[in-house]
Parts: C-alpha cells; sequence; structure tokens
C-alpha cells in the first residue's frame, strides 16, 4: 500500500509547518516556547488560538488530514490544545452554531470526561444532571480538563439516571482550579455546584472519542520523530575516544531499530486513518477502556 501523502496533503503539512515556525517569539519546541505558554492565561495564548483557526486548521474534519496536521503539530512540539479544544470539541459540536464558532477561534472549548479516581473511564460516576425540559443542572467534579483553565465553554459528561449524557455549560458559572501537568501544558480541576447546562445529542461520542485517539496516535508519531531527529544530532556531535559516538556500531544498530519502529508506528497509523469506519472505531473506543487487560491494540 502506498502511504506517500498526496499532494493536498502535502500543502496541509507545509502550512502546519509555516505556523508553528513563526509567532510567539520564541523556539517552537523548546524549553523557552513551553515557559512562554505557561505565562499566558490558562497556558493558551488566545491571539496564537485566533491565527491557528485563520490558517484553517480548525475547520478541516477529513481523519487523515487531521492526522497530518496532528503528526506536524506533533513533531515541531507545539503548545496549542488544537486536538483537545479543536478537533475534540468539533466533534462533539458538528452540526451546531457552537462549532462554527470553534472552528473560526472566537470560542474555545475544552471537554470535561475525566473524574477523579476513574483514571480512563469514559462514563461519568460522581458527575450527576438533575431536571429536565432544557432546565438542566450538574453536580460533581472533573479532572484533567485540558484547556479548561481558559475555555469558554465547556463540554461535560454527567450521569442520568445511569446513563451518560453530553452537556455544554458556560465556564463562568464553574469552579476551575488550573494546575500545570508533566509537559509544561496547563489543565484544570472542575467543579460544578447546582451548575445550569444545555443537553447536548449524544450519538457521536463514542465516535468523537474513538477518532480523537486515532489523532492523538498521530500527534505520537510526530513526537517519536522528532526525538529521533534529536538523538541523532546528539549521536554525531557527542564525542567519545576521539570520534562522534554516532560512529559506534552498537549505537548504529540502534538507531536502525529506532528508524524501523517509527516507520512502523506510521504506517499502522496511516492504515488505521484509511480504513477508519465502524468497526476500527469500535475496537479504538473499546480497547482503552477500564477493566481490560493491558495488550497491544489490534487493529485490523
Amino acid at each position: 500500500m502506498n502511504f506517500a501523502l498526496s499532494e493536498d496533503q502535502e500543502m496541509v503539512r507545509a502550512a502546519v509547518e509555516r505556523f508553528v515556525g513563526v509567532g510567539v517569539g520564541v523556539g517552537v519546541g523548546t524549553v523557552e516556547g513551553l515557559k512562554a505558554a505557561r505565562k499566558m492565561p490558562g497556558g493558551v495564548d488566545r491571539k496564537r488560538w485566533t491565527e491557528l483557526a485563520d490558517v484553517g486548521l480548525l475547520s478541516l474534519d477529513d481523519i487523515i488530514d487531521c492526522a497530518v496536521i496532528a503528526e506536524t503539530l506533533g513533531r515541531s512540539v507545539a503548545v496549542e490544545p488544537w486536538l483537545e479544544c479543536g478537533y475534540l470539541a468539533l466533534g462533539l459540536l458538528r452540526g451546531s452554531p457552537r462549532a462554527e464558532r470553534v472552528a473560526a477561534g472566537s470560542l474555545l472549548a475544552a471537554v470535561a470526561f475525566a473524574e477523579p479516581g476513574q483514571r480512563y473511564a469514559l462514563d461519568p460516576k460522581t458527575t450527576r444532571a438533575g431536571g429536565g425540559d432544557g432546565a438542566f443542572r450538574l453536580t460533581g467534579n472533573k479532572t484533567f480538563v485540558l484547556g479548561g483553565a481558559v475555555a469558554d465553554l465547556l463540554l461535560v459528561t454527567a450521569n442520568i439516571d445511569g446513563t451518560t449524557a453530553l452537556f455544554a455549560v458556560e465556564a463562568g458559572v464553574a469552579e476551575i482550579r488550573p494546575y500545570t501537568v508533566v509537559d509544561g501544558s496547563v489543565a484544570g480541576e472542575v467543579r460544578f455546584h447546582q451548575a445550569p447546562a444545555e443537553h447536548l445529542p449524544f450519538s457521536r461520542w463514542k465516535e468523537a472519542i474513538a477518532d480523537a485517539r486515532l489523532i492523538a496516535a498521530a500527534e505520537m508519531v510526530g513526537l517519536a520523530s522528532r526525538m529521533l531527529d534529536d538523538t541523532l544530532d546528539y549521536v554525531r556531535q557527542r564525542q567519545q575516544c576521539g570520534q562522534p559516538i554516532g560512529r559506534f556500531q552498537a549505537i548504529q544498530h540502534r538507531r536502525v531499530d529506532c528508524y524501523t519502529m517509527l516507520e512502523l508506528m506510521r504506517s499502522m497509523l496511516w492504515r488505521t486513518a484509511m480504513g477508519t469506519g465502524e468497526r476500527a472505531r469500535g475496537r479504538l473506543y473499546y480497547a482503552c477502556l477500564p477493566n481490560r487487560t493491558r495488550r497491544p491494540l489490534q487493529i485490523f
């Protein structure tokens, strides 16, 4: 199978590379870049987010094009929460007026589904919705809400009589405590106490989560590619016994192993993206649910 990108996809990648190569005044993918982003309210530069939307990176919905964007952002170690507050939020809001505002960059939405002590569970246990007839109110806590500290809108999962439902909550009515996660980005602990909420269609939840996991895998392929490039630069410069350590046979073997694994990751990514359908999405959704034995994800 030919995994080469099309001309249009190459243009998408080039547009992303131009975007991440300019902007905040510091190098993208550097410690300085992460520090600069951390100083922004909520860890997100809203002006930069609007520029990202103006480039059109929030308007694409083809999963292969979005995988190209994610891999390029990962390779650049970009700090913008494109996946969490862009791709996933749009997947849940698709077809609504809010989706147009998210795509335009004027509305920043964050998805709140994780709960304390629940690890990877997607079904809420402690966040509950009461009321009805358009007058729902939410009570409960959410954790690890990426982009939540700067979001205008929260997309929240909650329990209604044992059934999972999705709600839109204005960020101003929730109590949000920002904190820095291990990669330098900012997440939020969110508490709801009888917060007014709007009930949203739940039909695309599993599909949106499965697609987001595939896009996250693309981002990780980009990160792995960046790590390999940085390693190659290091072994060319690091001297031992009067020569670069990259000339040692043992190091060369390990370099080849890393390159082979990276290409395997990339080919699996594109094969999955090209074959994404209900069967593939179902496997992606259920593979990471709790109470399952951790094992390699079988896509094919």
